[in-house]
C-alpha cells in the first residue's frame, strides 16, 4: 500500500479533478447557444422591419395627401380658368356677332394666351352648339362629328351655370387622352370647353 503524503498536522492532501464535459453535452450547449442567437437575431430583425414598415407607411400617407392636394389644386385652377374664359367668349359672341372664321381666330388667340400664361398643357379652347363646332387650333372635324355626342358637351348641359370637369376622355383633334372643363353659356345652347393634357398632372404624380 502506498502511503499518501500527509500535510502538517496529519491531514491528507486530496487532489480535485476538473470534470470534462462529454461531447454530447458540448453539442447540446452549442445548439442551445445557437438557438438563442437565432431567436435574438430574429426578434431584432422583426423589430427593424416593423419600424421601417411604420416609417414607410407614414411617408406613404403623407405623399398621398400631398399628391391629392396638388391634384385638387390643378382641377380647381382649371375650373377657375373656365369661369373667366367663358365670360370673355360670351361677351365676344354677343358683341361681335363673329363669323365662324373670326370666332376660330379669337379662340386660337385665347388658346395661345392660356398656354403662355397659365400652362402649356391647356391645349385647345373651343365652342360648340348642336351640329356646329369652332376650334381653337384650326381642327376641322369630320362630317360625322356631332358635338352633342361628346361627353364634355353633355356634362355642360347637365350642369348649367357652372364649370364642370370631364374625366379623361379620348380627344379627337390630338388623338390622345385629355381632361376637359366645360360650361354652358347663358343662351342655353352654346358650350365653351377647354381640353387640358394629362401632363398637367405630372408634377403631382411624379413625386
Amino acid at each position: 500500500r502506498l502511503d499518501v503524503p500527509r500535510r502538517p498536522g496529519g491531514a491528507r492532501k486530496v487532489k480535485h479533478r476538473i470534470p470534462i464535459p462529454s461531447r454530447r453535452s458540448i453539442r447540446w450547449t452549442m445548439l442551445l447557444f445557437a438557438t438563442v442567437l437565432i431567436a435574438l437575431s430574429a426578434a431584432n430583425t422583426v423589430r427593424i422591419y416593423q419600424v421601417e414598415r411604420d416609417r414607410l407607411m407614414a411617408e406613404g400617407e403623407k405623399d398621398v395627401r400631398e399628391v391629392a392636394a396638388q391634384l385638387d389644386t390643378a382641377l380647381r385652377r382649371m375650373k377657375s380658368v373656365m369661369d373667366a374664359v367663358s365670360v370673355e367668349v360670351e361677351d365676344f359672341l354677343e358683341q361681335e356677332k363673329p363669323s365662324h372664321a373670326a370666332l376660330e381666330e379669337f379662340l386660337r388667340a385665347k388658346t395661345m394666351r392660356l398656354q403662355a400664361t397659365v400652362d402649356k398643357s391647356y391645349t385647345e379652347l373651343y365652342v360648340a352648339r348642336k351640329g356646329w363646332y369652332a376650334s381653337g387650333i384650326g381642327w376641322s372635324p369630320p362630317s360625322t362629328f356631332l358635338p352633342e355626342n361628346r361627353p364634355w358637351f353633355g356634362r355642360a348641359f347637365a350642369h348649367p351655370g357652372v364649370s364642370v370637369l370631364q374625366p379623361p376622355y379620348y380627344a379627337l383633334p390630338r388623338n390622345e387622352l385629355m381632361v376637359a372643363v366645360s360650361r354652358l353659356l347663358s343662351d342655353g345652347r352654346t358650350v365653351v370647353s377647354l381640353d387640358v393634357g394629362m401632363s398637367i398632372f405630372n408634377p403631382a404624380l411624379v413625386h
